[in-house]
């Protein structure tokens, strides 16, 4: 009986053996993933990026269209005592102010219908900062005061004016960083960051007289000038649409 004899197989591998050692790796791309080719066996993996969550801020700061303002100084001894009749006062003032739309959010809590959760929402606040300088000017009457205007020479002499209001002022300036408003978009802001606030669009309300807060060293008998009041921005507060 004649023996077979069968050739052995030969089996080629399509992958390399050193290439049967990697396992797949069990990873995603996606958002902020980097990609990396560090895997020796020219495989790619992929390194996910921890990001941390974004800390919502709290809407603290209330709105106040309104700027006080205060200050005090001494009449010059020798112009006599200062009473409230006859007392003439001013204020002159400009704007130094400006609308700024801040570019993160805070958030506001709403209260949704009964049963449902708290909801948080993003809104923008919106400021003024900047400042409002002025003058603080009053005229009073003083019987031992005497005065004069250029005579064109200093050898044309002339009798002086006596019995004639005074005029005393004082530079003052009001610094000013407030939350005005909030809109829930910058987008639909009716001011942008950076617009000046006219002084047409900022009102005055104040009283002036001796003041009534004086201490032992200063002099009682009215030689102390007060000033105070508030400054209102018009506009305010603002919104998606300015109030009424």
């Amino acid at each position: 009986m004649k023996e077979i004899i069968k050739n052995p197989s030969k089996i080629t591998n399509i992958v390399p053996a050193e290439e049967l050692s990697c396992k797949l790796p069990n990873t995603f791309c996606a958002g902020n993933a980097k990609l990396e080719n560090t895997n020796p066996c020219g495989r790619q993996e992929v390194q996910v990026e921890q990001i941390e969550p974004i800390q919502a801020v709290a809407c603290t700061e209330d709105c106040n269209c309104i700027l006080p303002f205060c200050c005090r100084y001494t009449v010059p001894q020798g112009f006599g005592p200062v009473t409230e009749v006859g007392l003439e006062k001013e204020i002159f003032y400009y704007s130094n102010l400006y609308y700024v739309v801040d570019d993160e959010p805070c958030t506001v809590d709403v209260l949704p219908p009964e049963g449902c959760t708290i909801l948080g929402v993003d809104i923008y606040p919106i400021r003024i900062v900047g400042c409002i300088p002025y003058v603080a000017s009053v005229k009073i009457a003083s019987e031992n005061t005497c005065t004069h205007t250029a005579t064109g020479s200093t050898e044309n002499y002339t009798d002086p004016v006596t019995g004639l209001r005074v005029g005393l002022s004082l530079d003052q300036n009001l610094v000013i960083n407030q939350v005005v408003g909030y809109v829930t978009s910058p987008e639909v802001s009716p001011v942008v960051s950076g617009q000046l606030i006219p002084c047409s669009d900022i009102q005055v309300a104040f009283i002036a007289g001796p003041s009534s807060c004086l201490t032992g060293s200063e002099d009682a008998q009215g030689t102390i000038i007060e000033f105070k009041g508030n400054f209102k921005i018009v506009n305010c507060p603002i919104s998606d649409v300015i109030a009424e």
